[in-house]
Formats: structure tokens, C-alpha cells, sequence
């Protein structure tokens, strides 16, 4: 899977938000990231990567279990999903 390719995040202070490259942005909708999830995004822009990737960069990162990273993984990325964020592999579709 991968990030779509006309988003970006943005800091704004010691927030981040999920920001559009594009014209004809919804911007009634604002996706904020904590700094795990900008951590995560960051590592996965402009490249494919699997849940397992991530899990692992967040273990050389983070003092957190290979279990527990993983489960963060997987919930953070089922919200980019929900939020059209990713785009996924058609043969894992």
C-alpha cells in the first residue's frame, strides 16, 4: 500500500494535519495526526510499504514490543483508510 500521492502533512506547532497538494480540497475536513502517527506517515511517503514496515520503524524508534507496534499499525491504518488516505495494492484489494 501507499500514501496517496497529493497529500502531505503540515506542523503547526506541536500539531500536525493531513493537507492537500491539490485545488478542489474539502477543507471542512481536517485529519490531524498525533506524533506517532506523523512519525508513521513521514517514514511511509512516496514509498509502498506494508503494516509490518511500519511496525518495524516504529520499534527502532520507540522502546514498544514488535506486538504492540504492530496493533498501533493496524489501527492507525485502518483510520487513514476510512479517511481515503491510502491506497492499497490491487492484490491485497
Amino acid at each position: 500500500m501507499k500514501l496517496k500521492e497529493n497529500l502531505r502533512i503540515c506542523q503547526i506547532g506541536n500539531q500536525y494535519i493531513v493537507v492537500a497538494d491539490r485545488e478542489n480540497v474539502d477543507m471542512t475536513r481536517v485529519i490531524s495526526l498525533n506524533e506517532t502517527a506523523a512519525y508513521l506517515w513521514k517514514h511511509a511517503d512516496g514509498k509502498d510499504f506494508t503494516a509490518q514496515q511500519l511496525a518495524d520503524a516504529l520499534c527502532e524508534e520507540y522502546d514498544v514490543s514488535q506486538e504492540k507496534a504492530l496493533a498501533d499499525v493496524e489501527k492507525t491504518l485502518l483510520v487513514w483508510k476510512a479517511n481515503g488516505l491510502v491506497e492499497e495494492d490491487r492484490e491485497n484489494q
